[in-house]
């Protein structure tokens, strides 16, 4: 159970980091594809687990953001107002809101994450490996990518019924 509960909370950190680094993607592009596209597929197994396919680190990542848009857009949202430090506006003031408000505002403003993201692997404090910028750049193409499809924010209409199998051109 504690190797479970560790676990969670590695993936929870990471998904906050990975929100992070779409919300500040203006601050340090990631490596340029060029006009090469993102290419994955992704199947998905009877019990709803998506299987992506890929030969590149930014179409693994295009495919991952894919099925995560697909199956958890909500909660993607969700970390992506908190790391824009607008809990507040979109949920309501409750306290929590406000607090990570406040958190989040101050690390914008000291501009933490910019300067993170500005450093090399092999700077101090690292920064994000060109492969950490092409899977992040991925992954929020393909979140774009589920939006497009399904008419952006007005085509959400709760938690997708999920098909057994797809392909991601």
């Amino acid at each position: 159970m504690r190797s479970r509960a560790r676990s969670l909370s590695v993936v929870a950190l990471a998904a906050v980091v990975l929100a992070a680094l779409v919300t500040a993607a203006g601050a340090a592009p990631p490596r340029d594809r060029g006009n090469a596209p993102y290419r994955a597929s992704i199947t998905w197994t009877e019990h709803g687990m998506p299987h992506i396919r890929a030969a590149d680190v930014g179409s693994l990542g295009f495919g991952n953001g894919y099925a995560a848009a697909r199956d958890n857009v909500c909660e993607i949202m969700q970390y992506a107002v908190t790391t824009d430090g607008e809990r507040s506006r979109h949920f309501g003031p409750s306290q929590a809101n406000v607090v990570s408000d406040v958190l989040q505002g101050w690390l914008l403003a000291e501009g933490r994450v910019d300067a993170l993201l500005a450093s090399g692997p092999d700077d101090r404090p690292p920064g994000p490996s060109d492969d950490a910028r092409a899977q992040v750049a991925g992954f929020a193409a393909g979140i774009n990518r589920w939006l497009e499809e399904v008419g952006g924010a007005d085509g959400i209409t709760g938690r997708p019924a999920g098909e057994p199998s797809g392909s991601v051109p």
